[in-house]
């Protein structure tokens, strides 16, 4: 009886539907994938600690529309207007990630125009001239200035990952919940959940892989540049394509 009722053609049909959706949901949006390269890149976080985060804010991400989701159908909410406010929370987390890119970009033209190094001429009493140069941003600012970049950037990232909806998953829900089937629902959002999380960390293993060619001293001089130009690309995707 209990196999009859997990093996019926609509909801292996479910299923099917479920793992193409999550993963095309997670392959096709930048932003799942696209700040945690450029921001591992740009403060050298290991591989543990890149998978972690995209695992932790991959989770959040799944699990906050899912407690809407899930809160929507006791509510009787209907699903039109659970599509529009995701639609609305889209958009925030798109501004979110493109408010955070412009931040960083800022924070490396600071930088690059602190440690542009400069000559000072000094005369001496007895007429001997000479000159030094000197920037003034030293190598120990440098560490502490990368080392907050590096402990706020993931919160960053979880608070706007969380704001971010998984558009496909409210609908997934709404039929197995009509029905008050609660262990489909249950099924479909853990089976969501999983494939999007494998989803987003296989594209940033790729991505990693991929930026292991670019030469250290560009990153190492531009790396908060190119990661906010990047970081604000995925969010003007959200805006533009909805992915």
């Amino acid at each position: 009886m209990l196999v009859e009722t997990f093996l019926t053609p609509e909801f292996i049909a479910l299923v099917t539907t479920t793992v193409s959706l999550a993963f095309l949901h997670a392959a096709l949006g930048l932003d799942h994938y696209l700040p945690f390269v450029v921001l591992s890149k740009a403060h050298n976080w290991s591989k543990r600690r890149t998978y972690a985060i995209t695992i932790i804010c991959g989770l959040a991400h799944v699990l906050s529309s899912l407690g809407l989701g899930i809160l929507g159908a006791f509510l009787g909410v209907l699903l039109s207007d659970m599509q529009i406010f995701d639609g609305v929370r889209g958009n925030w987390a798109a501004w979110g990630l493109i408010v955070f890119g412009l931040t960083y970009c800022l924070w490396g033209i600071k930088r690059i125009y602190k440690n542009k190094s400069h000559k000072h001429t000094h005369l001496h009493s007895d007429g001997t001239l000479h000159y030094h140069y000197h920037n003034h941003l030293g190598q120990h600012s440098h560490i502490h200035a990368n080392k907050l970049g590096s402990q706020l950037s993931p919160w960053a990232l979880f608070l706007i990952f969380i704001l971010g909806p998984c558009e496909s998953l409210i609908p997934l829900l709404m039929y197995p919940a009509s029905q008050n089937n609660w262990a489909h629902v249950t099924i479909i959002a853990a089976v969501f959940s999983l494939v999007t999380v494998l989803t987003m960390v296989f594209a940033v293993r790729c991505g990693l892989l991929l930026v292991q060619r670019i030469k250290k001293p560009i990153f190492s001089r531009f790396g908060d540049i190119i990661a906010g130009v990047l970081l604000i690309i995925s969010g003007s995707a959200i805006l533009a394509l909805g992915v």
